[in-house]
C-alpha cells in the first residue's frame, strides 16, 4: 500500500499524523470516562500505532465524539438533560464539528445550538483543542438561553370571554410558501376571535378553532381569504382542502399563530424527507392533546 492511498479522505500522511497527535491532546485535556470517545477505526489507530506511518491501514476520517456535561438544573427543559454529544471528523481541513440531537431537544432548539456550532468553524486541525475546550463550556449557556429563542409573541390572543368549547377544522394545502398569504391567514382569524395554526411547506397545514355558538365563522373566514387575500391568486392555484371537523370539543390552542419557524424540518437546507417533517408536525400536535386518529387523517399517513 502506497502513501497516496493510506488516507484516502486525509489529505497526505502529514495531515494524518497531525491528526493523530491532535487526538492524542484531546485525551490529555478530556481524559474522563467516556468523555471523549473515538469510533472503533479510530481507536484502532490512535491505540495500536504502526511503526511506519506509511503503512497504516487508515479509515477515510478520524471520528470521535466529546460528552458535554449539562449541570443539573442549568436549563428551562422539562426533561432534563445530562449530557450533549458534540461530533468531530478528521479527515479534509476544516474539521468537521456536529451536535448529536438529544431526544429531548426538539428540532428547532437542536438546529439553533448547531448554528451556534457552525459559527465556531476550525480552520485548522491544531485549533481544535482550543474550540473544543470553548464550546464545552459555552453550550450549557447556549441551552439554557433557548427559551427566550423559543417563544415568539402571539399574534392573536384570545379574549377571557371566548368559550373554551369550540369547533375545530383542519385544513391541508397543496403548497404555501407566500409569507404575506400565511399572515394574513393568521391577523384574520383574530378578527373572529379564532385560534389555531399555520404551518407553511408542501403540503402545508391550517388548524382553525371557532367558538361553539359561531360555527359560521370558519366559513366566513374563508370567504374573506378568497376574496380579499388571495383575490389575485387564479382559483385553479388557491386550493384548500378541508381534511376534519370537530364541533363542541376542548381548544387545544391558546393562539392563532404561525408555527412554520419553530418546525426546523420545513428548513430547506435540511432536505429532510417530507415523512419525517410529518413525523415532526405530529410530535409537536400530540403533545398538545390531538389523538393518532385525527394527526393520521389531517396528514395523511398511517404508523404515527
Amino acid at each position: 500500500m502506497n502513501s497516496s492511498s493510506i488516507a484516502s479522505s486525509i489529505e497526505n500522511v502529514d495531515g494524518l499524523e497531525d491528526a493523530l497527535e491532535t487526538l492524542e491532546l484531546l485525551r490529555a485535556i478530556f481524559p474522563l470516562d467516556g468523555e471523549l470517545m473515538m469510533d472503533e477505526p479510530t481507536a484502532n489507530l490512535v491505540n495500536h500505532p504502526s511503526t511506519d506511518p506509511n503503512h497504516r491501514r487508515a479509515p477515510s476520517e478520524l471520528t470521535f465524539k466529546l460528552q458535554i456535561i449539562i449541570p443539573a438544573g442549568s436549563t428551562y427543559l422539562p426533561q432534563p438533560i445530562e449530557f450533549l454529544y458534540l461530533g468531530c471528523a478528521l479527515a479534509r481541513l476544516p474539521p468537521r464539528l456536529w451536535l448529536d440531537r438529544h431526544p429531548h431537544l426538539s428540532h428547532a432548539e437542536w438546529q439553533q445550538l448547531s448554528d451556534r456550532i457552525e459559527q465556531k468553524r476550525v480552520v485548522t486541525t491544531d485549533a481544535l483543542p482550543d474550540t473544543l475546550s470553548l464550546l464545552s463550556q459555552m453550550l450549557p449557556d447556549w441551552l439554557n438561553e433557548l427559551r427566550s429563542f423559543n417563544m415568539p409573541p402571539p399574534v392573536s390572543q384570545i379574549p377571557p370571554t371566548v368559550n373554551k368549547l369550540c369547533t375545530r377544522a383542519w385544513f391541508r394545502f397543496p403548497s404555501l410558501s407566500t409569507k404575506s398569504k400565511r399572515t394574513d391567514l393568521v391577523q384574520l382569524a383574530s378578527k373572529y376571535s379564532m385560534t389555531g395554526f399555520v404551518l407553511a411547506g408542501k403540503p402545508a397545514y391550517l388548524a382553525l378553532e371557532a367558538d361553539s355558538n359561531r360555527v359560521n365563522d370558519i366559513e366566513e373566514y374563508w370567504s374573506e381569504i378568497k376574496t380579499v387575500s388571495w383575490a389575485d391568486i387564479p382559483p385553479f392555484q388557491n386550493k384548500v382542502s378541508e381534511v376534519m371537523r370537530g364541533t363542541g370539543v376542548g381548544r387545544l390552542f391558546e393562539t392563532m399563530k404561525e408555527v412554520t419557524e419553530s418546525m426546523i424540518s420545513h428548513n430547506a437546507r435540511n432536505g429532510r424527507s417530507d415523512r419525517a417533517e410529518r413525523e415532526e408536525v405530529a410530535e409537536w400536535l400530540r403533545r398538545l392533546g390531538v389523538s393518532d386518529q385525527t394527526l393520521s387523517a389531517v396528514l395523511s399517513f398511517s404508523c404515527l
